[in-house]
């Protein structure tokens, strides 16, 4: 575990093009408060202004969305210049494994 501004990294879930997702909890949640997931831009593109673009409309966006098919987005921010945001954590298996092993059963996903 480690912090990073006013929450706890535990757990790196997965690393992409642009940033990394990582289980987390906020500083001074109370006992039995569900995690949340973080996902930081990548140091290399924190230099980028047009991936930070990108990533400032992806939190302005999900910030204004609420649907319960849709991940929440609660906060975003800089610490020492790592660009983040703070979402909604869904617990199950995400959707590139779930494809994976469909593909390795030959079956596809059942459109309903």
């Amino acid at each position: 575990m480690r912090e990073f501004g006013e929450y706890f990294l535990h757990q790196r879930l997965a690393t992409g093009g642009m940033a990394e997702i990582f289980l987390a909890t906020k500083r001074g949640a109370g006992r039995g408060t569900p995690p949340l997931v973080l996902k930081i831009l990548l140091e290399r593109n924190a230099k980028d202004g047009s991936v930070i673009a990108m990533f400032l409309d992806e939190s302005r966006i999900g910030m204004q969305l609420a649907h319960p098919n849709i991940v929440a987005v609660y906060d975003r921010g800089v610490v020492n210049g790592s660009y983040y945001l703070a979402m909604e954590y869904v617990h199950g298996v995400d959707l590139r494994t779930l494809e994976s092993r469909l593909d390795d059963r030959d079956e596809r996903m059942p459109i309903a």
